[in-house]
């Protein structure tokens, strides 16, 4: 079974300290359907870090695929800043 743990995109997703904000805009369009804006920097809420992003001459998220990113895991709900007190 899989379990999809990332965060909501809502007034309630963290950002990095100094990145943008979580910017959500709905609009109606003239036929009446909706759609949502999103703006927001690449390191809010659940996100993968590329090797790239900090190693010169590293592999970008590009070469990855699916399967890399999910396997037997743990999961702990903890504070939105994570501490000794609560891996313990």
């Amino acid at each position: 079974m899989l379990y999809d743990i990332s965060l909501p995109l809502d007034g309630t997703t963290p950002t990095y300290p100094g990145d943008p904000e979580l910017r959500l805009e709905s609009y109606t369009k003239p036929s009446g359907t909706q759609l949502t804006k999103i703006a927001m920097g690449s390191h809010t809420g659940t996100h993968i870090d590329a090797p790239s992003h900090s190693i010169a001459n590293a592999e970008s998220i590009g070469g990855f695929v699916l399967e890399d990113f999910y396997g037997a895991a743990r999961v702990i709900d903890v504070p939105a800043r994570i501490d000794v007190e609560s891996l313990e």
